[in-house]
């Protein structure tokens, strides 16, 4: 791999963790359970990529080709609840 493309994925990268942060987080507010919170933050982090390889014309989107970009945003979703439930546990002691 040369450089552009190293840090093209880690530039992907820190973006998908925004982003399924994001979806958590409205999840979390919501009350929504670690499956609808995990949803969220997937569709929120990988839905925009799917829609830019489409329109420019790749199909399959990148995202069913490497399939990394779904399991980061999905740790990310479930730290994000993990972080929420633990802080709202402690709130209750």
């Amino acid at each position: 791999m040369d450089y552009q493309s190293i840090i093209t994925f880690f530039m992907e990268m820190a973006g998908t963790v925004a982003f399924a942060a994001s979806g958590a987080m409205v999840g979390v507010e919501r009350n929504m359970d670690i499956f609808g919170v995990s949803v969220l933050g997937v569709v929120t982090a990988v839905g925009g990529g799917m829609i830019r390889d489409i329109v420019l014309g790749i199909i399959p989107p990148n995202v069913f080709i490497n399939p990394v970009y779904a399991l980061v945003a999905t740790i990310t979703s479930c730290l994000v609840f993990l972080v929420f439930y633990w802080k709202w546990m402690v709130a209750l002691r």
